[in-house]
C-alpha cells in the first residue's frame, strides 16, 4: 500500500475531526490484519473507485460517536444514537473521504466515492477482496483509542 496515500487518509481524518467536531486527534497504533472482526460498534463504510479503489472503513463506540454527533450539533445533547446523529457521523465521514479525494487530485489521482453507510452492532464483520487492511488507531489526547480507520485500497491497473 502506497505510504503517500496513507498519509492523505491521515491528513484528511484529523483535520475534519477537528474542524468539524472540535476533536484533536493523534496517530496511534498503526496494524494490518486480513480478517475485519470489528470491536467498535458503530462503522461507516465508504467504497473508492477509480484511479485507487477498495474501501475505508471508519469505527467508533457509539458513545463517543453520540459525544461528537452532539459537539457537531452545536452541543445538543445526543441521548440516543437515533436518525439526527447517525446523520451526522455520517457527513463527517463523508466530509473526510471528500477531503481525501481532493488530496488525491493534487497528486494527479482521480478518485470517487460512494455515498457512507452507517452500520451499528457488536462484533460486526465486513469482507472486502482487498486484503490486507491497514488499520490505523486514532487517539484522543488522552491518549485512547476512540477511532479506527481501516483502509483497503489498491492501485488500479
Amino acid at each position: 500500500m502506497n505510504a503517500e496515500y496513507v498519509n492523505l487518509f491521515m491528513n484528511a481524518a484529523t483535520q475534519v475531526f477537528e474542524e468539524a467536531a472540535q476533536v484533536t486527534l493523534n496517530i496511534g497504533s498503526k496494524a494490518v490484519r486480513t480478517g475485519s472482526i470489528y470491536e467498535k460498534n458503530v462503522i461507516v463504510l465508504i467504497g473508492i473507485t477509480g484511479q485507487v479503489k477498495g474501501s475505508i472503513a471508519v469505527s467508533m463506540d457509539v458513545e463517543y460517536a453520540k459525544q461528537t454527533a452532539s459537539k457537531m450539533m452545536c452541543g445538543m445533547p445526543v441521548d440516543v444514537f437515533d436518525e439526527m446523529p447517525q446523520s451526522a457521523i455520517r457527513e463527517m465521514v463523508n466530509m473526510m473521504m471528500g477531503r481525501v479525494a481532493s488530496l488525491f487530485e493534487t497528486k494527479g489521482v482521480t478518485i470517487d466515492i460512494t455515498p457512507p453507510t452507517l452500520m451499528t452492532g457488536e462484533k460486526m464483520t465486513i469482507s472486502n477482496e482487498i486484503t490486507p487492511t491497514l488499520v490505523l488507531g486514532l487517539n484522543d489526547l488522552t491518549g485512547t483509542n476512540v477511532i479506527d480507520l481501516d483502509v483497503a485500497i489498491t492501485d488500479v491497473a
